[in-house]
């Protein structure tokens, strides 16, 4: 027959499972972070080495190809932008969508001959395809930010061609970054007028117009 004891230490290897259970969601997000920063510094290292590589060929006078002269010059002017109009494109939206609620979503059919259930699974679809271009943003913010980490620290290292693109890596960064940011608060706001009206709470497929 069991003594008492044997009890206490059932619930203590019970407890013990709960807390290692309870902890695995923060493992994971630490795991993912670090497999993050590691794809980052490896795209910034192939993208460095990929520069010097084709920098050396046009130099020994190789005829390039537009791909290859653009990785053999790095960041420039001509690829610093984008990130910097995304982020004013994002902003305009954003203080549109500010003051007052979402817009009918376009499409072939009027908005008049739309029920109010085909408005918000139209609006539905556009919140997914918007949460969908946030992911692609801040996949190349992240990777343009360990891009430009690695040029700084090969540029500090004495990288001639780190330090002469690395003003223009970070700006690049900066911008991608700061399209995320905004974007994202523009979906948050989105998702509130949504929860607002109901959208959010009713399956996505919906009967065409008739």
């Amino acid at each position: 027959m069991p003594g008492p004891s044997a009890r206490p230490a059932r619930s203590g290897s019970g407890g013990a499972a709960e807390g290692v259970r309870a902890g695995r969601p923060g493992i994971r997000r630490r795991l993912a972070v670090v497999l993050v920063l590691l794809l980052a510094t490896g795209f910034g290292v192939v993208s460095l080495q990929a520069q010097h590589h084709f920098a050396a060929q046009r130099t020994g006078g190789a005829q390039l190809s537009l791909p290859a002269d653009i990785l053999a010059d790095g960041s420039s002017a001509r690829t610093a932008w984008p990130g910097w109009l995304a982020s004013m494109f994002f902003l305009l939206a954003l203080l549109r969508l500010q003051r007052g609620p979402p817009e009918p979503p376009a499409g072939l059919s009027p908005a008049e001959r739309l029920t109010a259930s085909q408005i918000r699974a139209g609006l539905r679809r556009e919140y997914l395809a918007v949460r969908v271009a946030l992911v692609v943003v801040a996949v190349l913010a992240t990777l343009d930010t360990g891009r430009a980490a690695v040029y700084a620290v090969a540029a500090a290292a004495g990288s001639g061609d780190a330090r002469g693109t690395v003003v223009a890596t970070v700006v690049e960064a900066v911008g991608l970054c700061t399209a995320t940011v905004i974007l994202g608060r523009w979906l948050a706001v989105f998702r509130a007028q949504l929860r607002r009206l109901g959208a959010l709470d009713e399956p996505l497929r919906q009967s065409p117009p008739g």
